[in-house]
């Protein structure tokens, strides 16, 4: 991860069809609500992009917190299609849901390859715009940037953060919980 991107791979066996589903109007707030969900897939850009409303505890007060996404795949997919409650409709590019807490996604799809297969997925998030989104994601992880060189360069983050602090004393197991926390 970066400051306003995620890259994530997901690999497929060569007997598995590979599969994506993004949950556009999904929060990991246990008590958390979404509204003004609304999802584009951009089949010849390899694209998905999105928007929700959330609400909890904190942002419930404030009328919500909007949150943006682009995500961008590598290869790109093959197959797409929107689901909105229980209804799929293959090849649809667009879909919005106004009701509170109505499910709405994207399905993606690829051929199989009969070799293993990788998928990179890279998503911008803003609380800005889609074009603030998009805008994150090309300055943190510009084309031509792997999942392995992200990895690393939060590796190196995360390093230089934590060794700015260093502590004595205390059991193993403290220690390990101190530096992990």
């Amino acid at each position: 991860a970066t400051p306003h991107v995620g890259v994530h791979r997901y690999t497929f066996d060569a007997n598995e069809r590979p599969r994506l589903m993004i949950y556009a109007s999904s929060h990991l707030s246990t008590d958390g609500e979404t509204d003004e969900s609304e999802i584009t897939i951009v089949p010849g850009a390899g694209e998905v992009e999105g928007r929700c409303r959330l609400f909890d505890d904190f942002t419930q007060r404030q009328g919500g917190l909007r949150a943006y996404f682009v995500a961008q795949f590598d290869p790109p997919f093959s197959e797409w299609g929107t689901w909105r409650k229980d209804a799929y409709d293959a090849g649809s590019t667009h879909d919005q849901a106004q009701a509170r807490n109505e499910s709405l996604g994207a399905q993606l799809g690829y051929a199989r390859s009969g070799q293993r297969q990788a998928i990179t997925v890279k998503v911008g998030l803003s609380y800005v715009s889609i074009a603030n989104a998009r805008e994150n994601l090309l300055a943190e992880a510009p084309a031509g940037t792997g999942f392995d060189a992200v990895k690393a360069r939060a590796t190196q983050t995360w390093e230089a953060t934590l060794g700015r602090a260093e502590i004595s004393g205390g059991t193993a197991d403290q220690k390990e919980i101190f530096y992990t926390a």
